[in-house]
């Protein structure tokens, strides 16, 4: 468990970086104690079935809370306690998520990294036993699961590069105003030893303007009023109108929690 969890921070603290950094942009600082959190949750054996499966089959964005040193993870006895339908899940959803990165042009390090981390966490076929035949079963339930939503964090970065990339394009070839959608915005957490050190939480950006395709009733007769020719006092804005929760998992000396900032990353636009 000790190589794993080693293993994984590693992972993750070099898959990013050895991209192209500049593609991240300025980022802001943020202090964690300005964020509202749901109550943690602790992740084991004794979690209940609609949590785990919740975690299992979620996409959602997430990273990870190491501690500052890797001797902290000494004791980790991470369990999980899967049953058949949720392991099979879990089985085909790392797969995928492993099948995606290896088309990634990530370097040799990273995919030698990649292999242990499978090799580590590899779950039987039909209820079988594990590879070795010396692992907890349980044990690599708890790996498996890390290592699928460590892999989404790196699928959802190397997304946020993409749409930047985009982005820099339009902006390069304007051909005209682009409507109000979602932006990708990367923060970086302050005084918060996490991984990705950097979290997408997109922003809103782009004209409220005729024909207005992403307002409620209220915008629709604001933006009527304009067009009009009449004044307003306020014209209106692109901004965030729902909102994802940003899961974090902290990994501690002989436990490991899950808390939840609250409306964290954007995931819909509209005029308002």
């Amino acid at each position: 468990m000790f190589l794993f969890l080693c293993e994984l921070q590693k992972f993750l603290n070099e898959v990013l970086p050895q991209r192209n950094p500049k593609l991240h942009g300025v980022t802001t600082k943020v202090s964690p104690s300005v964020l509202h959190s749901l109550p943690p949750l602790t992740l084991g054996v004794s979690s209940s079935k609609s949590l785990l499966l919740e975690l299992v089959t979620s996409s959602g964005p997430t990273v990870f809370s190491f501690p500052r040193e890797s001797q902290g993870l000494r004791n980790n006895k991470g369990m999980l306690d899967l049953n058949p339908l949720m392991l099979s899940v879990l089985k085909a959803r790392l797969d995928e998520a492993l099948a995606q990165v290896r088309m990634e042009k990530a370097g040799q390090d990273v995919m030698d990294r990649l292999k242990i981390l499978s090799v580590l966490s590899a779950l039987p076929e039909n209820g079988g036993e594990c590879e070795t035949g010396l692992e907890n079963s349980h044990e690599v339930q708890y790996r498996a699961f890390l290592l699928l939503k460590a892999l989404q964090a790196v699928l959802s970065a190397w997304a946020v590069e993409r749409a930047q990339r985009a982005a820099r394009a339009d902006q390069e070839n304007p051909t005209k105003p682009f409507q109000c959608r979602l932006q990708s915005f990367t923060v970086s957490m302050d005084k918060f030893f996490l991984e990705p050190s950097r979290a997408n939480i997109n922003n809103c950006e782009g004209e409220c303007g005729f024909p207005l395709t992403n307002g409620n009733n209220h915008a629709f007769l604001i933006n009527s009023h304009i067009q009009t020719g009449q004044p307003s006092n306020r014209s209106l804005c692109c901004v965030p109108v729902a909102y994802d929760d940003l899961g974090v998992i902290e990994l501690h000396d002989n436990f490991t929690v899950i808390s939840y900032k609250t409306n964290m990353v954007a995931k819909e636009c509209g005029c308002r």
